[in-house]
């Protein structure tokens, strides 16, 4: 397995065993006292739509679901030697994160204004929230109770932590190089509601002098016929 090592994207282009053809998975460690290669898929969730008291809708799309993949050794790498599995070039973040990629993340979260936290007091609390399984992390991934052992974790931590998240600060922190970046926030992001294309029930703005549901909130066809008019319109005086 010349090449393979923790964070090597894994593919299966027809499929094998458990592995789906289209799918990318990470090698996070081949055992050779369990006999067992673990990979971890962060599989996507469903986009959720989510609608305000104000009658406002919203699409959350939520952070992937981290699913551990246990391979005999052996099928692992014959399937490589005969090339029914591929791995791939190292990545530095997540897919999900792949928009900041090329960015001095820190320089970026030094230059906010008056934030309310750093995103690096972020980052630490995720790692703190995973950090005391590190020591032992080989024998809890060739563990037949891998994800128990961590939810137990999770559930240890004062507050208590989210068992899923927990897992998946700790998949991809190690499936990165153990980057603190790779469990930086997807701020690029940020900023990418459409308001003209978002219908809501509650008035937008400022409130009016004869009420604040007074008037109607400007959508698309509204917008383009104000600028045409401004432009055909407007003069001097």
């Amino acid at each position: 397995m010349s090449g393979i090592c923790a964070g090597t994207p894994i593919t299966a282009p027809q499929g094998y065993r458990r592995l789906r053809a289209g799918t990318t998975y990470y090698f996070l460690r081949s055992s050779p006292s369990a006999r067992v290669v673990t990979l971890v898929e962060f599989a996507p969730r469903r986009t959720k739509e989510i609608v305000s008291k104000e009658g406002t809708t919203k699409n959350l799309r939520p952070l992937p679901f981290p699913v551990l993949i246990r391979l005999q050794r052996i099928d692992f790498e014959e399937a490589v030697l005969s090339a029914e599995i591929l791995p791939g070039k190292h990545e530095v973040l997540p897919p999900w994160l792949s928009g900041l990629e090329g960015l001095d993340l820190e320089e970026v979260d030094a230059e906010r204004v008056n934030p309310a936290r750093r995103h690096r007091d972020r980052i630490d609390d995720k790692i703190g929230s995973f950090y005391g399984l590190l020591s032992d992390i080989e024998s809890i991934l060739d563990s037949d109770n891998t994800e128990q052992i961590i939810n137990r974790h999770a559930r240890s931590q004062q507050p208590t932590q989210n068992e899923s998240r927990v897992r998946l600060w700790l998949f991809t922190y190690l499936a990165f190089g153990r980057n603190r970046y790779a469990l930086h926030y997807p701020t690029h992001k940020i900023g990418r509601w459409d308001r003209l294309n978002t219908p809501s029930k509650a008035k937008r703005g400022a409130p009016s002098a004869d009420g604040k549901g007074y008037g109607f909130n400007t959508t698309g066809d509204m917008h383009d016929r104000i600028l045409k008019s401004y432009s055909a319109l407007a003069g001097i005086g």
